[in-house]
């Protein structure tokens, strides 16, 4: 009886842990872009003109191994400072997701867009100039 009870709290402990560990997604396509499209980024861009684009969208296509709930954080950088950051929640083993960004005059400069998972791991970075 007392392996019985032994069997079912390692199983018990072992149950938690494992749903403890974030699910990370893997990226399939990611674009820095003035619109979507159906779903899909209509431009992948590295220098816009804020005289002629008011928003610019971070588009990301995932996959997951199964079906787990989870998030990603999109984190916007000006210059190096954070300046918006959206946590954006995956709910199916294929995903497609975008946060925006509004543009004008004072948007000129070089920004970073950073994809992490839920833990705050890097996935994925792009580079883009305003000018």
């Amino acid at each position: 009886m007392k392996s019985i009870l032994k069997i079912i709290t390692i199983l018990l402990v072992s149950l938690a842990a494992a749903s403890s560990f974030a699910v990370t997604p893997t990226l399939v396509d990611s674009a820095v872009t003035t619109k979507v499209y159906k779903s899909n980024p209509l431009d992948s861009v590295h220098q816009i003109s804020h005289k002629t684009t008011k928003v610019v969208y971070y588009f990301n296509r995932t996959i997951m191994d199964d079906a787990t709930e989870t998030s990603i954080i999109h984190r916007w950088y000006k210059e190096q400072q954070l300046v918006k950051e959206a946590v954006i929640p995956i709910k199916g083993r294929h995903w497609h997701c975008y946060s925006t960004m509004m543009i004008d005059a004072g948007s000129v400069g070089s920004w970073r867009v950073e994809l992490l998972d839920e833990n705050k791991k890097l996935i994925n970075s792009l580079e883009f100039k305003v000018h």
